[in-house]
């Protein structure tokens, strides 16, 4: 674990992750963008396959957040945008369990 990190800080980094990665990788909101940069690229390249793939992503996105949190440690408020995130990724889980 990271020196001086609590659990709280670090479910706080997992489900900011876990967040981060499937807005990048498959939410409706950077489709758009997200099909853009595919167009431009090669439809068989790795680049392809890693835009679509959350284990390839989520080392991208725990590497920032991960970073973010050790950066801002001691701050309080620089947890919200993690919380956020976080409470956004169980609202999510939870709603796809209710349907």
């Amino acid at each position: 674990m990271l020196r001086g990190m609590d659990a709280t800080i670090l479910i706080l980094i997992i489900g900011a992750t876990a967040r981060l990665t499937r807005l990048v990788t498959t939410d409706k909101i950077l489709e758009a963008p997200r099909e853009a940069l595919l167009d431009r690229i090669n439809p068989t390249g790795l680049l392809t396959y890693m835009l679509g793939c959350r284990w390839c992503v989520s080392i991208y996105t725990g590497a920032a957040t991960t970073i973010y949190a050790t950066i801002t440690a001691g701050n309080v408020w620089c947890l919200t945008p993690l919380a956020m995130l976080t409470a956004s990724q169980a609202t999510g889980l939870l709603a796809a369990m209710e349907e």
